[in-house]
């Protein structure tokens, strides 16, 4: 599963860099992206608000780390761009939460076809 540059969603090169290669440890750290990032995906919905908002700030500041231990370096990216929108407009959060949101499925997906 390639994204739409034809790209892998996920640089599995990090993980076997972080874990020396074990599996099990590639496991355990999915296991914890996956339950980590769905829970703060849900704390960035709450926060699609105007104004300032230091909530959206901090909790794309977790997706952009959850993301950057897996190597999924364009959802890393997008949390980047999240976490400088301190300050925005509700319609502007609301269109890179879509992307994220997007993004995190197509990481999903990659990682669950390298796992079966």
């Amino acid at each position: 599963m390639l994204d739409q540059n034809g790209n892998s969603p996920v640089d599995l090169s990090y993980l076997h860099d972080y874990t020396d290669g074990d599996e099990e440890a590639i496991a355990e750290l999915l296991e914890i992206f996956h339950e980590t990032f769905a829970e703060e995906l849900e704390k960035l919905k709450e926060n699609v608000t105007d104004g300032e908002n230091n909530a959206w700030a901090e909790t794309a500041h977790k997706l952009k780390g959850a993301a950057g231990y897996v190597g999924a370096q364009n959802l890393q990216k997008l949390c980047a761009r999240a976490q400088d929108m301190k300050v925005a407009a509700q319609a502007e959060r609301q269109a890179l939460y879509v992307d994220i949101e997007a993004n995190y499925s197509n990481v999903c997906d990659f990682l669950k076809d390298k796992a079966a």
